[in-house]
């Protein structure tokens, strides 16, 4: 069980963090394309990114992001525990 933090991520950035991920799903994309694909300005979540970067769920190259190691390792465990 996680600890109660409550100055953690509000459920908008919970919520929003995986509308990224899942964007990501189709492969890397730059800034504007997720901008799109989301329908959501970027300065909406662009803050959203540092944390989930620095845990490996994102990563970025060539001016695209793409998931990291650690969304596939969140999604190895979900498929496990099904």
């Amino acid at each position: 069980m996680l600890p109660d933090d409550r100055s953690g991520p509000s459920p908008q950035s919970v919520t929003r963090v995986l509308h990224i991920l899942e964007a990501l799903c189709a492969g890397p994309m730059s800034l504007a394309e997720l901008s799109r694909a989301l329908e959501t300005p970027i300065s909406s979540w662009a803050g959203l990114w540092g944390g989930r970067a620095r845990a490996g769920f994102f990563g970025a190259s060539d001016g695209s992001f793409r998931l990291g190691a650690g969304a596939f390792g969140l999604g190895s465990a979900l498929l496990q525990a099904r």
